[in-house]
């Protein structure tokens, strides 16, 4: 199964998001005596940090979108946001905006990515009780509609100072990924690409899944053959970054069990989508991290017997003394 962009499941904050899955704060405002408006200041980062360390890469990376992005496009859990929307609602009536605004130029603002990406100001209604709905966008993955979105708590502006207001967004068309079960083959329509001291934004995948036990581990299984590297964040419902995973991770991290999270998957593989096919799991693994052990055995050769706990792995020419063991319990 085939699956591009966000809608059909793409990227990728809770963060970034998400999506990502990350939050579009602060919102800080101020009364205007004089027409009974107020200002709110916005703030939405071009990447997601939680990108940027999975692909180790430092925050003054220059995030660079391709070409069809441009040509097509009019924390906290999101990874890449290049453009947004806003609605500002009155409390109790989300249905008819108050107002609503766009950002369409935050990628251009091609900066290294520890900066904003995009800040700008919005006048807005004073002493009364609203509610801001932000909408954002990774044009690679869908440039019609949005990755992640989220909604602010009540909050107003008024003569007292300023007012921080936090949105978290989420995936708004996840792939549901049943737990303890492969996924169907999957692939990125456009992978991301590590430059020198750029990245250029690729599309993204977001699964959602319900974990029943208490740890867990994420597997990605590229298809026989294929030139894909499929790399993975999670994030849970408040878009905070839990877990990280790349090919080959084995370890399990901890989770709340019943509780529905969200993993953005990315994929810095080479060659065209149909050849970059992968398998996603979300499954139980009790993998004990690594803890000093002490082992020894009789003899100066190391080839000499020794024990060790079953599931324990010792390298090669390893002699008597302390050492790290990982056992599995799965």
């Amino acid at each position: 199964m085939k699956q591009r962009g966000s809608r059909s499941a793409a990227a990728i904050s809770a963060t970034l998001v998400a999506l990502s899955l990350v939050s579009c704060s602060p919102f800080l405002g101020g009364k205007d005596a004089a027409t009974g408006k107020g200002t709110i200041s916005i703030s939405v980062p071009r990447v997601s940090s939680a990108l940027l360390s999975l692909l180790d890469l430092p925050k003054t990376t220059t995030i660079l979108m391709p070409a069809i992005a441009s040509a097509s496009s009019s924390s906290r859990a999101f990874l890449v946001a290049d453009k947004a929307h806003f609605d500002l609602f009155a409390e109790g009536n989300t249905t008819t905006p108050l107002q609503s605004w766009d950002i369409d130029n935050m990628q251009s603002m091609g900066a290294g990515a520890g900066g904003p990406g995009y800040t700008g100001s919005q006048a807005v209604p004073a002493n009364q009780s609203l509610v801001l709905k932000a909408y954002l966008y990774n044009s690679v993955t869908d440039p019609l509609n949005p990755e992640v979105s989220g909604s602010s708590a009540a909050f107003s502006v008024s003569t007292l100072g300023t007012t921080n207001v936090a949105i978290t967004c989420l995936p708004v068309s996840p792939v549901h990924l049943t737990y303890g079960e492969t996924s169907a083959y999957c692939s990125l329509e456009t992978s991301y690409v590590i430059g020198n001291g750029t990245l250029t934004v690729g599309s993204d995948l977001w699964f959602d899944f319900t974990p029943t036990n208490s740890k867990i581990s994420i597997e990605l299984t590229p298809q026989s053959g294929s030139t894909s590297s499929p790399l993975a964040i999670l994030f849970n419902a408040e878009g905070t970054v839990v877990g990280q995973f790349q090919i080959g991770t084995g370890f399990s991290i901890p989770v709340t069990s019943n509780l529905k999270y969200y993993l953005c998957v990315v994929d810095i593989g080479t060659g065209l989508a149909s050849a970059r096919q992968f398998t996603v799991t979300a499954k139980y693994r009790n993998l004990i991290g690594f803890t000093p052990t002490t082992v020894s055995y009789q003899g100066l050769s190391p080839t000499n017997t020794l024990s060790y706990n079953a599931g324990a792995t010792v390298g090669t020419n390893a002699r008597a003394g302390s050492v790290a063991l990982a056992h599995r319990t799965d």
